[in-house]
């Protein structure tokens, strides 16, 4: 099938973005460059206004340094004592020269003129003159008198002159009298400052503009306006008027807080011929160029990308159609007739994936997804149904041995014949393959006996193997177990819950016959995976406890003690150890539990050997411990951390661990004997009881089962004689369990040591401690 990738729609939109885009990308260069200059414009105005203020602050700060200083103070004071004679004019002068090599190299410096305010005198380019009353004069307010620092003056015209100017003023306070003595004033030209802000905008053109209160304006050497020397206007000009034609910009600033704004008017033309700007606004169009073609670049890629993940898609959507409908035949396409696939294939995929998603392909039955369904269908007819689980017997051996498509035969032919048992049944019934090796099957229950129509109807299906021409019989057999609902469920979660634990019964039964739900196994199940849930965090969560049980001598003095372990759950409350013990072995807790034990009882043990008391304490070892590798290891580091002798140690084992005759079990019960730890044999009597096993691992204890004491027949006693003359024979002590009444202690002291009932219940440490001697 050829697939069209580009036609002409998809070019001609391509163009029209391609140059929606360049439009785009020119107009906003433009706009940048533009906006960098009125950036760069307003910068440098910032920049200009800000040293202007810059240098006024450092005049008002000079001016406060002059008045402050003692000779010029100790001058004007004379002159206000004694008058003008030529010794008080030589001190003014003297104190006004010393500041005079600071002023002049400052360039809005005019003059530095010191007023005697009583004297109306005033000193000013070396000069004397008189009648100068600063109370008169045209900047004087009244708050200026007694501030602490220099300030500066509103716009005046110059004493005695026309020019305007700006006064930086302090006046001088007599400490004695706190009256003014006199007045330091310097003056600033008007047009200086206008030439200041000239000189300092350097990047353009510009017009400054002095405004005093905004009626009057100053103007010097101007742009557009070309008068010669300064020019005033009494009237604030319109300089909208004036710059209508003019690519300017025009930025105010007030000065201080003397009523003066400085106004710029800066020639953007000449800005934007500046060399700064032309690199700047150069780099800014090579970058958006730059941009540009990347994105035209990465455009193109990704729709050329798009368009190559189309044709897969193209390919894929057809071969999708041939899946839903054989009769289809493909032919060429453009990109534009993809729609029509994609129509085709939401009308007709619905209805097949529903088929695949709830039928099993291979076998043609419904799955699992389905089993909500068909539970609910059931449940909603208002009477008890039966639901059987199949679980194929070593399916996996045939898929391994034979092959996955023969596998797949027989669960063909394996759901035809539960089919055939489901109709033959004549009640409603589904048959649905719930995974790769199992089969359920939900059917009416009435008054059918499940069991018997189990073995009328499904296995006598399976009795004769399955043949094939190519391979040879294979024989089918099932696990299966059977629950009644709603008779022994509440829902569809509760049902396949207690199925499969059925199920896990019949696989441990290791039986090819039907298994009913039975409350009773599954509350088991259900208490042994508490136990389990439990089990894992009991260690630390220290909820268990040794108690010990006496083995006392024919004189009833205690010689030993067997540590048992008690379990008192926080949530179950007392679990015995039969109920807990064998999950802790078949999880591997075991370890760590009996590990815990041996950590317990040394550290008991240590207890008692500090006040002088020798007791030896015996151990029941799992036969998952002691296959430990590392288990000789483990038990002589917990016994050395509390300083145990090994003799005070005795490890029980059982029967059961000598028969498994692991290398391991050996080796392991020969290096603790060669330590000092002995070994007693416990229940013996109740297994195989091979006195070979006795003599080849060289053990040193017996311990009799309680089954031969419990009623202590003539029979009995000859067999716990018996096993005695052995034991002596071996060179092995004898301990008998189960001692509960005085007259089988006093019938079996002379065989052995004694431990049962009839002398002590196991017991915590504290107690055992009372009855050690």
């Amino acid at each position: 099938m050829k697939v069209k990738l580009i036609d002409s729609k998809l070019l001609t939109i391509g163009i029209i973005f391609l140059g929606i885009l360049l439009a785009m990308t020119i107009t906003s260069v433009a706009q940048t460059n533009k906006n960098n200059i009125m950036s760069i414009s307003d910068m440098q105005a910032d920049y200009v206004t800000q040293q202007l203020v810059g240098d006024l602050h450092l005049l008002e700060s000079i001016v406060t340094e002059i008045s402050q200083d003692e000779n010029l103070i100790y001058a004007l004071q004379k002159i206000n004592e004694q008058g003008l004679n030529d010794e008080n004019e030589i001190k003014l002068r003297n104190s006004v020269d010393n500041f005079l090599t600071i002023t002049t190299s400052m360039d809005l410096v005019n003059q530095i003129t010191i007023s005697s305010v009583p004297h109306k005198l005033l000193f000013a380019n070396n000069e004397f003159s008189e009648n100068y009353n600063v109370y008169d004069m045209l900047w004087f307010d009244e708050d200026m008198e007694y501030l602490e620092t220099a300030t500066t003056t509103r716009v005046h015209r110059q004493w005695q002159s026309t020019k305007q100017v700006v006064s930086v003023v302090k006046f001088m306070i007599d400490d004695n009298t706190n009256e003014v003595i006199g007045a330091v004033i310097l003056e600033v030209l008007v047009e200086d400052i206008i030439n200041s802000l000239k000189n300092y905008y350097t990047m353009a053109d510009v017009d400054i503009f002095i405004e005093h209160k905004g009626n009057t304006a100053y103007s010097n050497g101007t742009t557009y306006l070309t008068p010669e020397g300064i020019f005033t206007s009494t009237a604030r000009p319109s300089y909208e008027s004036i710059y209508a034609n003019k690519n300017v910009s025009m930025v105010h600033y007030d000065i201080i807080d003397t009523g003066i704004t400085c106004i710029m008017i800066v020639d953007l033309d000449s800005l934007a011929k500046s060399q700064h700007v032309i690199s700047l606004n150069t780099y800014i169009s090579k970058s958006t160029l730059s941009y540009l073609l990347g994105i035209i670049i990465l455009v193109v890629c990704i729709i050329g990308s798009i368009l190559m993940a189309i044709v897969p898609a193209i390919i894929g959507i057809d071969n999708i159609i041939q899946e839903i409908d054989e009769d289809y035949e493909g032919k060429n396409i453009g990109i534009d007739q993809i729609n029509l696939k994609t129509k085709f294939v939401e009308d007709k995929l619905p209805s097949k994936l529903e088929y695949l998603m709830y039928y099993d392909e291979l076998t043609g039955l419904v799955n699992r997804k389905m089993l909500r369904t068909i539970y609910r269908s059931f449940v909603g007819q208002d009477e008890p149904f039966v639901v059987v689980l199949l679980d194929i017997k070593n399916f996996k051996s045939i898929n391994d041995t034979l092959g996955n498509a023969m596998g797949d035969r027989v669960l063909i032919d394996i759901a035809l014949r539960l089919n055939m048992a489901i109709l033959s049944t004549k009640k409603e019934g589904m048959v649905v393959r719930c995974s790769g090796d199992e089969f359920m099957i939900m059917l009416h229950h009435g008054d059918m006996d499940i069991e018997e129509w189990y073995n009328k109807k499904i296995v006598p299906l399976f009795l004769e193997p399955l043949v094939y021409l190519d391979t040879k019989p294979i024989l089918v057999e099932f696990n299966a177990a059977a629950i009644v609902a709603p008779q022994h469920s509440n829902s569809e979660a509760d049902l396949l819950n207690k199925i499969y634990i059925m199920i896990r019964r019949a696989k441990v039964l290791n039986t090819t016959s039907l298994v009913m739900f039975n409350n009773d196994i599954y509350s088991k199940y259900v208490e042994s995976e508490r136990i389990k849930n439990y089990l894992k965090i009991a260690i630390d969560s220290e909820e268990f406890v040794l108690n010990y049980q006496p083995i006392v001598d024919g004189n009833k003095k205690v010689q030993k003690a067997e540590a048992l372990i008690r379990w008192f759950s926080k949530d179950l409350g007392f679990v015995p150890p039969d109920k807990f013990i064998s999950i802790a072995e078949q999880t591997g807790l075991i370890i760590n539990l009996g590990n815990w034990i041996i950590e317990r009882v040394a550290k008991d043990l240590r207890s008692m050997l500090d006040t002088g008391r020798q007791v030896q304490v015996s151990i029941n070892i799992s036969a998952i411990q002691i296959m430990e590798k590392d288990f000789v290891e483990t038990v002589k580091k917990i016994l050395a951390r509390h300083n145990i002798e090994y003799k005070y140690v005795c490890f029980e084992i059982t029967e059961s661990i000598l028969l498994q005759e692991i290398n391991t079990v050996k080796d392991n019960i020969k290096q603790l004997r060669e330590l000092g730890i002995q070994f007693a044999l416990d229940d013996f009597g109740t297994g195989y009881s091979s006195f070979s096993y006795l003599k080849e691992y060289s053990l040193d204890i017996i311990k009799i089962d309680k089954m031969f004491v419990d009623n202590l027949t003539e029979k009995d006693y000859a067999i716990i004689k018996g096993i005695k003359n052995i034991s002596d024979a071996l060179e092995m002590h004898m301990v008998i369990e189960g001692v509960e009444t005085a007259e089988q202690f006093d019938r079996l002291k002379p065989f052995g040591l004694i431990q049962g009932y009839y002398f002590s219940r196991p017991i915590v440490w504290a107690e055992f401690e009372k009855m050690v001697e």
